[in-house]
């Protein structure tokens, strides 16, 4: 599934990663005092109860271990908590704590930083046998669209699936898949807490998990970072997820929106496997007015995904500079200013480019070749009419083909992904 480690004092084994590596791996370290608040918050229900000075039957696991930082956390919190001696970490962690970690490197890097503790080298989506209990999962899964998946490790890919719900439509994310593993694995008993991108909880591909999660009323709580950034050199829409094994009346929802929080609760009962909007306060009763007797935005608009090149370094420019017929760009991919047709050029617009209120000024532009009716202009066509244009794509060729395992090699390597 690959890697996610966490940051102590220094970054965590993956930040000395490249970042491509990283990307495709979705290996990014958690900061330390996120690390710490899943672990208190996740832990706590089940040790409420525990007498001090005992090291507890209790087995805590983290799916994607990486080099073990939220299991390191676990175990420094359990010996604090139930007022053990520094005497007793190897004796706890030998009882309690669990890695499961498919890269190697990692799984090793684990094994010195936590002495005592199970490291398993192995895929924790297709199974952990070799454990019978588990009580607690904890940790930062990676997040891994399928296609990515798939260029990486396609057997994978077609092992998990229709594995789980959350695998079972269209493209989906292999931290959905995560999410309903650790609950599979707690459910009657225990608690679990992972740090996963909030897409999920809206998502078309992830309503069977939302489904089997509202059957069983497994939310606990739900932390929402909005458009926040937690993590370092990547940019996603972070929450923190608790399920509990047992069923619960109400979940608590804390949401970051504006510069400041937003607490509630919300009644599980409500949840089914439309989209999860878990809003609370003022935003709370906004929704409530606006759904009532009003139209909705695909009542009125074609609501439709925007163009995806799948590699946006070739044929996405920052900015140009026209000279009339020609306009001159810096190409990404080749790391060098290269001339282009001013018409084979058009506006675009990435995420990162609107904001509210909306402008037009974003200053991005895009090759696009196709004409107006969305059709692919044929390579003589191309040629003909944009010859710099079909000369600085053949310079790119090599990357346009190995697109999704070459799927788009042949003379219309040029058309989007």
């Amino acid at each position: 599934g690959g890697s996610s480690a966490a940051a102590g004092a220094n970054p965590g084994a993956d930040a000395a990663l490249p970042r491509q590596m990283r990307r495709e791996k979705g290996a990014f370290f958690t900061p330390a005092p996120l690390i710490e608040l899943v672990v208190e918050a996740t832990l706590e229900p089940l040790v409420r109860d525990l007498r001090p000075g005992s090291i507890p039957e209790l087995v805590v696991v983290d799916p994607a271990c990486g080099d073990g930082r939220f299991l390191a956390e676990a175990g420094r919190w359990l010996l604090q908590r139930l007022h053990l001696g520094l005497d007793q970490a190897e004796e706890l962690a030998r009882r309690c704590l669990v890695g499961i970690e498919r890269d190697p490197s990692f799984a090793e890097l684990a094994r010195v930083a936590l002495p005592g503790a199970r490291i398993l080298c192995q895929e924790a989506l297709l199974g952990a046998a070799e454990l019978e209990r588990i009580d607690a999962v904890i940790g930062n899964p990676p997040y891994l669209r399928s296609i990515h998946l798939g260029s990486s490790d396609d057997e994978l890919r077609q092992a998990l699936r229709g594995r789980f719900e959350a695998t079972s439509y269209g493209e989906w994310d292999l931290y959905a898949a995560f999410l309903e593993q650790a609950f599979d694995w707690v459910r009657g008993h225990g608690q679990v807490g992972l740090v996963v991108p909030s897409r999920w909880l809206t998502a078309r591909f992830a309503a069977g998990l939302r489904g089997k999660l509202a059957a069983e009323r497994s939310l606990r709580g739900l932390i929402d970072f909005g458009a926040e950034q937690v993590f370092e050199s990547a940019t996603t829409y972070a929450s923190v997820v608790f399920l509990s094994g047992r069923s619960v009346d109400q979940a608590r929802v804390g949401r970051f929106r504006g510069g400041r929080w937003t607490t509630g609760s919300v009644p599980t009962a409500q949840l089914s496997s439309s989209p999860w909007h878990l809003s609370v306060g003022a935003s709370a009763k906004a929704l409530r007015s606006l759904e009532t007797g009003r139209h909705r935005l695909g009542d009125v608009a074609r609501i439709v995904k925007g163009a995806g090149t799948n590699c946006d370094a070739a044929f996405v420019f920052a900015s140009g500079e026209s000279c009339g017929e020609v306009t001159r760009v810096h190409s990404k991919l080749l790391d060098e200013v290269v001339d282009l047709e001013t018409d084979v050029l058009r506006p675009c617009f990435r995420g990162r480019d609107v904001q509210a209120p909306f402008s037009s000024a974003g200053g991005a532009v895009a090759i696009v070749p196709y004409d107006a009716s969305g059709v692919l202009w044929s390579p003589r066509a191309l040629g003909d009419r944009f010859p710099l244009a079909r000369a600085y794509l053949e310079r790119c060729r090599p990357r346009l083909e190995a697109r999704e395992r070459g799927r788009f090699a042949g003379e219309t390597f040029y058309c989007y992904g």
